[in-house]
């Protein structure tokens, strides 16, 4: 081949490319704007789809009995409502249980409970005051005991 030949041969694989790169980065724009799209419809999809079981499940009889705040993650109607279509997921309420509210609780489907601020009592920790805390938790073992006694039997 001919130097003057194969110089030209160059000059035109550089125009080639140079027109085609244009082309491929457009493609693979347009490539990637379908992809996202096709995947936020499939998730829009996905989620609707999910909000229609979780609709089916509520039972409306039991929304009165809640206020729609925060509050009633510590309401005993709304483990109540969680509880009926999702019998076999154990729940674990640990927002507003004191030992009066602890059977209740149990009524409602819980499996068990987790308490914090009115089993240890903040100035009898910062006192040092043992035995305080260990007396709230003998009540508090005592109390579990009997609840699950009595539903059980």
């Amino acid at each position: 081949m001919k130097p003057m030949q194969t110089l030209k041969d160059s000059a035109a694989n550089c125009r080639l490319l140079a027109g085609l790169l244009p082309a491929i980065l457009v493609a693979g724009a347009l490539l990637s704007w379908w992809m996202a799209v096709r995947a936020d419809r499939e998730m829009r999809q996905d989620l609707l789809g999910q909000t229609r079981l979780a609709a089916e499940a509520v039972n409306l009889d039991r929304v009165p009995e809640l206020s729609g705040t925060s509050v009633d993650l510590t309401n005993r109607a709304y483990l109540r409502m969680l509880r009926e279509p999702m019998p076999t997921i154990p729940l674990v309420p640990t927002g507003g249980v004191t030992l009066e509210t602890l059977y209740d609780y149990f009524e409602a489907g819980a499996v068990f409970v987790g308490t914090g601020g009115d089993l240890v009592d903040q100035r009898a920790a910062e006192a040092g005051e043992l035995t305080r805390i260990t007396e709230r938790s003998r009540q508090y073992v005592e109390a579990i005991r009997v609840a699950r006694a009595s539903l059980h039997s």
